[in-house]
């Protein structure tokens, strides 16, 4: 989330791409593009998500923890993000 979507694009344009990067090295990662969220402003913020998938639960535990760290590093203060994970099933 982020009060201003210009910072929110750029940010999320660049953690798809770090995250690809990432996803090269666990077989079976899938990452999606940004998408806007369906309530895309609330409460004054704009919201987007990006969704990853993986069959396997080693491989994004092992994805995630390395992107998780890119994000902590590279997010601006001025945004909030969140890493929600749910084992559902989405095929």
């Amino acid at each position: 989330e982020a009060s201003a979507r210009g910072a929110l694009d750029r940010f999320l344009a660049d953690a798809h791409e770090e995250g690809l990067r990432i996803a090269a090295q666990f077989p079976g990662v899938r990452l999606y593009p940004p998408v806007a969220a369906r309530m895309a402003r609330r409460a004054g913020f704009e919201r987007t998500h990006m969704l990853v998938q993986s069959a396997a639960s080693r491989a994004l535990q092992g994805f995630l923890t390395q992107w998780r760290a890119w994000l902590t590093a590279q997010a601006p203060r001025t945004l909030r993000w969140a890493i929600d994970v749910d084992p559902q099933d989405l095929d």
